[in-house]
C-alpha cells in the first residue's frame, strides 16, 4: 500500500519502505526559493509584534479597557476586542517603549515613553498628547510607573547606563533619584506595592526600592519587610514579587518569581504591614518549567502566572499548594503575558511576541488572533495531491483572511486543530506535524520539482528532513477543550503561492503519523 505524503510525491518511483521514500525526495526537493519561507517577515499582519499588554479596570467615565502597544503604537481595545482603536496618532513617530494609565477623579489620563522624544501625556483617554519630559537629560524613555496624578516614576537608558527619575508635578519637571551601575540594566519598574508602601526596581543586579514615593532607593534587602531577599540563591534574577493577603491559597505573604528558579513564599506575620518572618519556601510543585512569563496575575483572589515556550499557559497556585495548568496557551507562539478581561469575565488576552494579540471569549478553551477579521474555509479541501488521510474534519477548523494591498492579494491561513477530537494512540504522547508541499514550479515554470516543508516550534518554515521536526512535541491527547492554533501563513501574496498545499497530522513519530494516515490536507492556495 503507497504511502500517503510520501510515494505519490515522488513521481514515477517504485513503492519503497517509509525512510527510503523520504531519502528519494529529500534527493529532489529544490533549495527553498518559496516567499513561504519568508512568512514571518513580509508584510506584517494587525497587531502582530506586541511590546506590552496591561489592563486596567473601568473608570466612572471610561469603558473597561485592555491598553496594548502593538507595532510602537498604543491601542485601546474596549468591547471584549469588539473595538480597537490606535491612541497616539499625534506623539512623535520614535518608537513608543512604554505607557502607564492615571486615574484623576474618575478620568482617564494616559502617558507614554518614547525611545527619543522622553515622555508625553493625554488627559483626554488618548486622543491628544503634550510632552511632559522637563529636566530629562537622557529621552530615551524605558519605563513608566505612576503613584498618583501628579507623582510618576522613570527609567531612561542613555551610553549604555539605566537611570531612574520621578515628577511630582505631572511631568512638568523630573529629577535624577537612582542611577544604575554601568552594565545593569532594569528589567521592570513598579510603583508601590499593595499593603506594602514600597516601590521596586528589578535589575538584572539585584532589586531596589524606595520607601517615599520614589524619591529615595536603596537595596530591598535592606527593608525589614523584605530582608527575605537577601537569602535567595547568589545570583537570582527576580523578575516579579506579589503581595498577598489572607485570602490567597497560601495565606499573607510575599510570592518571589525567579527566573530559572522557581517561585519563593515568604510567610507575613500578622498585618499586612508587618515584617516578614524571613523564612523563605520554595513553591514549585505542579510547575513543567521555570520558564516564566514576565509578571503575574491575579484576578480576584486566585494567583496566578504565565509560563513560556512549550510549556507555554496559565497556572493557578491551588491548596497544597501546587501549581495547576487553568488555561493551555501551548498553542499561541511565545507568549509574553495572559490577562484577564475582568474579574467576572471569561475574556482573556494573550500577548505573543511574534504574533501579536490574541484573545480567548470561553476562559481560555479557544484563541483567536484580535484584529483579524476571519472567515470559516471548509475543512475538506479538493483537488489534493495527497488525498486521505484518517484525520477527522471535526478535528479541524480552518479560518481564511484574504486582503487586498494595492495590487497584491495577501493571504493568512491559521488552522485549529481539537485535541479532544483525535483518535488517541497507544502511546499516552504523540507529536504535532505541519507539514506544507510547494510545487516549485510555480517558481520556475521549466521546473517539474517540488519542495516538501515543515514548520518547527520556532514559528518558520524549512525543507523538511528525516526524521521530522515536531511543531508541537509531547502533547496529550483528548484533551478536553484544547485547540492548537497554528498560523499556516501569513498576509502573503496568493500569486506567489499558487497550488500550495498544507497538512496538518499526528503521531508519536513522523513515520508513524504517515505509515497510520493521522494526517489530513487543510487547505490549497488557488491562483485568484
Amino acid at each position: 500500500m503507497k504511502t500517503p505524503l510520501v510515494h505519490e510525491a515522488v513521481h514515477d518511483a517504485a513503492p519503497q519502505p517509509v525512510r527510503c521514500i523520504w531519502a528519494c525526495w529529500l534527493a529532489l526537493a529544490m533549495a527553498l526559493c518559496s516567499p513561504l519561507a519568508q512568512a514571518d517577515n513580509r508584510n506584517p499582519s494587525p497587531l502582530k509584534a506586541v511590546q506590552d499588554l496591561r489592563f486596567f479596570a473601568a473608570t466612572a467615565t471610561t469603558p473597561s479597557a485592555t491598553f496594548a502597544l502593538v507595532d510602537n503604537a498604543l491601542l485601546r481595545i474596549t468591547d471584549a476586542g469588539d473595538n480597537v482603536v490606535h491612541l497616539s496618532r499625534s506623539v512623535p513617530d520614535d518608537a513608543i517603549t512604554t505607557f502607564v494609565t492615571i486615574l484623576r477623579s474618575g478620568a482617564l489620563e494616559l502617558a507614554v515613553g518614547t525611545s527619543a522624544s522622553g515622555v508625553w501625556r493625554s488627559v483626554d483617554g488618548g486622543t491628544t498628547w503634550l510632552p511632559t519630559s522637563g529636566g530629562l537629560t537622557c529621552l530615551s524613555v524605558i519605563a513608566l510607573e505612576t503613584i498618583n496624578p501628579q507623582t510618576q516614576l522613570a527609567a531612561t537608558r542613555c551610553n549604555g547606563v539605566d537611570t531612574l527619575w520621578r515628577t511630582s508635578d505631572a511631568g512638568a519637571n523630573w529629577r535624577s533619584v537612582a542611577v544604575l551601575a554601568n552594565g545593569v540594566r532594569l528589567n521592570r519598574l513598579v510603583a508601590a506595592g499593595a499593603g506594602e508602601g514600597l516601590s521596586q526596581a528589578y535589575t538584572s543586579n539585584g532589586v531596589l526600592a524606595s520607601a517615599d514615593g520614589g524619591a529615595n532607593w536603596r537595596a530591598a534587602a535592606e527593608f525589614p519587610s523584605l530582608a527575605f531577599l537577601s537569602t535567595l540563591p547568589a545570583g537570582s534574577q527576580v523578575l516579579d514579587m506579589l503581595f498577598t493577603d489572607a485570602t490567597a491559597t497560601r495565606g499573607a505573604g510575599t510570592l518571589v518569581l525567579v527566573q530559572g528558579v522557581g517561585v519563593f513564599f515568604s510567610q507575613r506575620i500578622g498585618t499586612a504591614t508587618s515584617v516578614s518572618n524571613g523564612t523563605l519556601q520554595l513553591l514549585n510543585d505542579g510547575l513543567p518549567s521555570r520558564n516564566f512569563g514576565p509578571r503575574f496575575s491575579t484576578p480576584g483572589n486566585q494567583v496566578m502566572l504565565t509560563l513560556e515556550g512549550s510549556q507555554a499557559g496559565i497556572y493557578e497556585l491551588v491548596s497544597g499548594p501546587r501549581w495547576q495548568l487553568a488555561i493551555s496557551t501551548a498553542a499561541l507562539p511565545s507568549v509574553l503575558q495572559v490577562f484577564k478581561f475582568n474579574a467576572s469575565s471569561d475574556v482573556w488576552y494573550a500577548s505573543t511576541r511574534r504574533s501579536g494579540l490574541w484573545i480567548s471569549a470561553n476562559n481560555g478553551r479557544r484563541w483567536a488572533r484580535l484584529g483579524v477579521r476571519s472567515v470559516r474555509v471548509a475543512a475538506a479541501v479538493a483537488g489534493l495531491t495527497f488525498p486521505g488521510g484518517r484525520l477527522a474534519n471535526a478535528a479541524v477548523d480552518i479560518s481564511l483572511v484574504d486582503r487586498r494591498d494595492g495590487d497584491q492579494r495577501l493571504l493568512t491561513v491559521t488552522g485549529e486543530l481539537d485535541l479532544a477530537a483525535l483518535q488517541v494512540p497507544q502511546a499516552a504522547l504523540f507529536n504535532v506535524y505541519v507539514l506544507a508541499y510547494v510545487p516549485t514550479a510555480a517558481a520556475n515554470p521549466a521546473t517539474a520539482a517540488f519542495s516538501v516543508l515543515q514548520k518547527t516550534p520556532a514559528e518558520t518554515w524549512g525543507v523538511a528532513a528525516v526524521p521530522l521536526t515536531a511543531y508541537l512535541a509531547n502533547a496529550t491527547l483528548g484533551s478536553q477543550d484544547q485547540a492548537i492554533l497554528i498560523e499556516l501563513i501569513v498576509d502573503i501574496d496568493m500569486g506567489t503561492l499558487p497550488g500550495t498545499e498544507f497538512y496538518l497530522g499526528y503521531g508519536t513519530t513522523g513515520e508513524e503519523m504517515l505509515a497510520a494516515q493521522r494526517y489530513r490536507g487543510v487547505y490549497k492556495v488557488v491562483p485568484p
